[in-house]
């Protein structure tokens, strides 16, 4: 496929919060300057742009190639069944024009995020020995044993990495969007050690970061507030993930 010109498509879920979506477009900055590819942002929900319309886009380009790569925390519904249908759908809508539209990552990225993660708690933290480790995260019925291979690989990074506990809260729609499951994380690992960071396994910051997790937090004594640690941040943007995504890419052109 060296030979075609390609375009580079980053498809993820979205949010209607506009500021969700600024890591992806650091992302898609730093692979454009490779000059490669011509990379776009496709969203599933929220503010968009849909694929469809992003596709119809890049048709009145030199574009012969649209490769969609999924950017995904952990297998989900989204991952596995929305993503293959949406890109199916779209490769049905525009059979008959001279373009190929390739998913070429199946894979969600959590095996990429982990050396972040770490230097994302020792920001945040007071001392790896002295500290636990709170991690919000979405979670999924029914992708529950996903969810707990990720924190389970979570937990011993972050115990390798010399923090005493590492506790995982849910605070999607598994408990409802709830505060307490964090609150009670927190509180817990109050108990253990002096000082509690809170470090959301959340791809990119919007409503858990900015209400639910803050409402967690206010619901603790003064004195336990002053032991606690917490940036308002997402997974992303991380360089590890970039070169993923780099990697990933190129390698698919290569076998072309």
């Amino acid at each position: 496929m060296t030979s075609r010109s390609s375009a580079l498509i980053l498809f993820s879920h979205g949010s209607k919060r506009a500021t969700w979506s600024a890591p992806f477009e650091d992302i898609r900055d730093q692979l454009a300057a490779d000059g490669t590819w011509e990379v776009r942002l496709s969203f599933l929900e929220g503010l968009g742009p849909r694929l469809e319309d992003v596709t119809r886009e890049l048709m009145a380009s030199e574009v012969e190639d649209i490769l969609v790569f999924p950017v995904f925390l952990t297998a989900s519904t989204h991952l596995q069944e929305d993503v293959p249908e949406v890109v199916e759908n779209v490769r049905k809508q525009f059979s008959e024009r001279d373009i190929r539209i390739h998913q070429i990552n199946s894979k969600p990225l959590s095996h990429a995020i982990w050396t972040h993660t770490v230097k994302r708690a020792e920001v945040n933290g007071k001392g790896n020995g002295q500290t636990t480790v709170v991690l919000p995260y979405y979670g999924s019925d029914r992708y529950a044993k996903q969810w707990d291979d990720l924190l389970r690989k979570a937990r011993t990074v972050l115990k390798n990495a010399g923090f005493s506990r590492v506790i995982h809260a849910a605070v999607g729609h598994i408990v409802g969007a709830s505060p307490k499951p964090t609150q009670a994380a927190i509180e817990e690992g109050l108990k253990h050690t002096d000082f509690v960071t809170v470090v959301p396994m959340l791809l990119s910051p919007g409503i858990f970061q900015h209400k639910i997790i803050p409402e967690a937090i206010d619901g603790l004594s003064e004195e336990h507030k002053k032991r606690v640690t917490y940036i308002p941040d997402g997974i992303l943007p991380d360089p590890h993930v970039v070169d993923w995504i780099r990697s990933c890419a190129h390698d698919f052109n290569s076998s072309e």
